[in-house]
């Protein structure tokens, strides 16, 4: 088949007019208006579907090929990996919290009247295994136009389809698909962890304090998504952490480009990949963090010393106290009562 060009595009560049620089070749099918490209982890790229430049009809049936698409290097380097179970143009990718990526929707063939080759059954690829896994079918063809959403209880919102205008049915409803993990091994629904305070925003480079309740593994950050026409905003980010406690002190990306500014669901997943709510939080690159307060045992001074400075004590010309006396310090005398007083 024939090769299809990839660029970079810098808009900073050529006094400010922007470059577009061709950076190699993108050797497989799996590219082009109806195929998906979600960033599923910092730096890479999951691209998978499609298979046509243009919405155009009786084109070539959907690709099951995957790509990763490592931005990592000085140029792409793209790993073609498992291939998914169904054809699909005009699919949703979403990632979930822990990392897995799920396409949802599109079909065989692009949007024909007679929906031909609907892709019911969502598909989850995890990265680590290198499979693509389906899931239960949903009840509504999710093609051209449809959209789906990350919810910030681990859910995903599945939603409308269709093209106004023509003779493609349309569908003004939506889906809510729920991921494995929300279930225990005899399929109910799964104890969760906890996230019982979190801040509101949050800065590249810095450290984070949030507090949590329950078994925690893993933190993980991903941008709020909108996503339509096989594009999605989200990013992945697997933040490291330390924990004291019921707190845990978590390291903030570093990069914009792989965290980009804006709104984000944190999660935390005990051993199991049992995802908490999401809290809400706000990355963002004018973030100023909040000064460190600490506790003056002097503030100006005594009425004993009134030259100590700030944050700083000084020594005070004191007898200080003792666990113990010398004999005949402190003489007594008995008293009626048998008790001892001090004379």
């Amino acid at each position: 088949m024939a090769q299809f060009n990839m660029y970079y595009i810098d808009p900073d560049a050529n006094a400010g007019d922007g470059t577009i620089t061709q950076i190699g070749d993108f050797p497989t099918d799996n590219m082009g208006a109806t195929s998906v490209s979600v960033m599923f982890d910092e730096g890479k790229v999951l691209q998978f579907g499609g298979g046509q430049f243009t919405n155009t009809y009786n084109p070539p049936d959907g690709s099951k090929k995957t790509s990763i698409i490592d931005l990592n290097q000085d140029l792409p380097v793209i790993t073609q990996v498992a291939d998914m179970n169904l054809s699909r143009h005009w699919a949703d990718g979403i990632v979930l919290p822990d990392g897995t990526v799920l396409a949802v929707g599109g079909s065989r063939e692009n949007n024909r009247e007679d929906l031909g080759g609907v892709a019911f059954a969502p598909e989850i690829y995890d990265p680590l295994a290198n499979t693509w896994t389906l899931m239960e079918a949903n009840s509504t063809p999710r093609l051209y136009h449809s959209s789906a959403a990350l919810l910030p209880d681990g859910s995903v919102f599945v939603g409308g389809g269709g093209a106004a205008g023509s003779s493609i049915p349309n569908y003004p409803s939506a889906e809510v698909f729920l991921p494995p993990y929300l279930y225990d091994a005899n399929d109910n629904l799964a104890v969760r962890p906890t996230i019982t305070s979190a801040p509101a925003e949050i800065g590249y480079g810095h450290t984070f304090t949030v507090d949590v309740s329950g078994n925690v593994d893993r933190v993980t950050l991903l941008k709020v998504n909108t996503a339509t026409h096989s594009m999605n905003t989200q990013n992945f980010n697997e933040l490291a952490f330390q924990r004291s406690g019921d707190t845990l002190t978590i390291d903030a990306p570093t990069l914009v480009t792989v965290a980009t500014p804006g709104d984000y669901q944190l999660f935390v997943l005990d051993s199991n990949g049992v995802p908490s709510v999401a809290a809400m939080m706000r990355v963002s690159h004018t973030y100023t963090p909040p000064p460190v307060v600490e506790a003056n045992i002097v503030t100006n001074g005594s009425f004993e010393q009134n030259d100590v400075a700030d944050g700083t004590a000084g020594d005070v010309e004191a007898p200080g106290w003792t666990t113990s006396r010398p004999d005949n310090a402190v003489p007594t005398t008995p008293s009626p009562s048998g008790m001892t007083t001090t004379g």
